[in-house]
C-alpha cells in the first residue's frame, strides 16, 4: 500500500494519515483490508456521507 501512495506521490504525512484512517476502518470492520468489498462496505458509506465524510463516494 505504501509503494501504492508514493507512486502517487502523496506526501509522507498524507500516506501516514492514509495509512492511520484504513487501520482504524479495520478495526471497526474487525477486518483485514484484503478482505474487503464493496457489498461488506456498501451499508457504511450513507453513515460517513451523513457525518460529512469527504472520503471517497
Amino acid at each position: 500500500m505504501i509503494e501504492d501512495l508514493t507512486i502517487r506521490n502523496l506526501s509522507p504525512e498524507t500516506q501516514r494519515s492514509y495509512v492511520q484512517h484504513v487501520a482504524k476502518f479495520s478495526r471497526f470492520l474487525d477486518d483485514h483490508p484484503i478482505n474487503w468489498d464493496t457489498k461488506r462496505c456498501a451499508p457504511i458509506r450513507p453513515t460517513w456521507w451523513a457525518e460529512g465524510s469527504r472520503g471517497a463516494r
